[in-house]
C-alpha cells in the first residue's frame, strides 16, 4: 500500500473516530419525562389541576466490566399546554431533591442539590422553569451485567390555601 493510501486510511479512521466521539458526547444516553397532574382544592378557587413536567437525562458509560452515570440533567417546568394560572391563583413551585441509583431496590449512590449547577437552556418565554440543573459528578460504578435504576426525585408544593398542598414526584429509567 502506498504512503498516500495509508495516510488517507488513517485520516478516514481519525475522522470516523471524531464523529463517533463528538456525537456520543453531545447526546444523552438515557432520558425520561413525566407529565404530572396535581389536583388540589381551595376555598377561593375551587378544584384545579396543577400540571407540569419533570425530566431526567443522563449519560451512562458502559465498559467491559463496569457501568456508571457520569452526567445528570434534571428539570421541572410548566408549559402553556399545562395551563398557566394568573399570579392570584399561583402555579406552585418545585424543588429538586436528589438523583439516586438503586440495584434490586437498594440505594447504592445519590447526588443532592449541592452536586448540581444551573444548566444552560433555551426555554420558550411562556414556560415557567422551576429548575434546570446539571452535574458532572460520577455516580457509583456497578458490574456491567447488573440491572440498575436511576431516579430523579422532585418535591412540588402549593401555598397553604390548597389541599393537598404538596406532592413528591419520581422519574426513573433503567440502565
Amino acid at each position: 500500500m502506498s504512503i498516500r493510501k495509508k495516510i488517507n486510511v488513517i485520516l478516514l479512521m481519525l475522522l470516523l473516530f471524531l464523529i463517533w466521539t463528538c456525537s456520543s458526547a453531545l447526546a444523552l444516553d438515557e432520558y425520561a419525562t413525566k407529565f404530572v397532574q396535581h389536583r388540589a382544592i381551595s376555598a377561593d378557587w375551587g378544584a384545579l389541576s396543577f400540571n407540569f413536567y419533570v425530566d431526567y437525562g443522563a449519560n451512562t458509560t458502559v465498559g467491559s466490566q463496569y457501568k456508571w452515570i457520569d452526567y445528570n440533567l434534571v428539570s421541572a417546568y410548566k408549559t402553556e399546554d399545562c395551563v398557566i394560572y394568573p399570579d392570584e391563583i399561583g402555579n406552585g413551585d418545585a424543588y429538586f431533591v436528589e438523583v439516586y441509583e438503586t440495584v434490586d431496590g437498594d440505594e447504592i449512590d445519590s447526588l443532592g442539590p449541592s452536586a448540581f449547577d444551573t444548566a444552560d437552556g433555551i426555554w420558550d418565554p411562556d414556560t415557567i422553569v422551576y429548575y434546570n440543573y446539571e452535574s458532572n459528578d460520577t455516580m457509583a460504578s456497578i458490574n456491567s451485567g447488573t440491572s440498575a435504576q436511576a431516579t430523579h426525585a422532585c418535591y412540588f408544593f402549593l401555598n397553604d390555601t390548597w389541599v393537598p398542598g404538596n406532592k413528591s414526584v419520581y422519574v426513573s429509567f433503567s440502565f
